[in-house]
């Protein structure tokens, strides 16, 4: 059996152990590959390149939303979707905050619930599924989103406690 690791933060590893990693993948016989996630737009950047090195990287652009929000940071990830819709396999990694919002309680969740829409949007637009991050009492409002825009493809890190009827 061959399997993909679903989610990973390939870039952020330093280099010795990125090296070590991509390595141990490309000579894997059990491991066909990597779905490679981004946490901002230099993080896209990052991973788009690998992907373009290693056939077995396999990239996912987003915004990470346990981060402050830099609205032309956003939309430049916004248009790098757009530029790269062939070369990219997944939407992510996107979300609401947790634990940002823990350790701040001024931090209001509706400029990220307008950039998770964004992101979203851009999903059902060129079909592409979705990486996700929304836990506990933000989970109803993601799968609301996911509703409206039909989008039924999405892996999820921890949509927990949804309360559907």
């Amino acid at each position: 059996m061959k399997w993909i690791d679903s989610h990973i933060h390939v870039d952020q590893y330093k280099d010795e152990e990125k090296s070590r990693l991509l390595k141990d993948v490309e000579n894997s016989k059990e491991i066909k590959g990597l779905i490679a996630v981004s946490m901002n737009y230099q993080s896209c950047k990052e991973t788009l390149s690998l992907a373009k090195r290693y056939p077995f990287v396999y990239p996912a652009i987003g915004f990470h939303p346990e981060q402050s929000i830099h609205k032309e940071e956003c939309e430049q990830i916004y248009k790098l979707i757009e530029d790269h819709v062939e070369e990219i396999v997944a939407i992510g990694e996107v979300g609401l905050p947790y634990y940002l919002r823990k350790e701040d309680e001024d931090i209001t969740i509706h400029s990220y619930i307008a950039v998770l829409k964004r992101f979203i949007e851009l999903a059902s637009k060129y079909d592409l599924p979705i990486v996700l991050n929304a836990v506990y009492e933000d989970a109803d409002i993601v799968c609301d989103l996911l509703e409206e825009y039909k989008v039924s493809r999405f892996t999820s890190i921890g949509l927990k406690e949804v309360k559907r009827q």
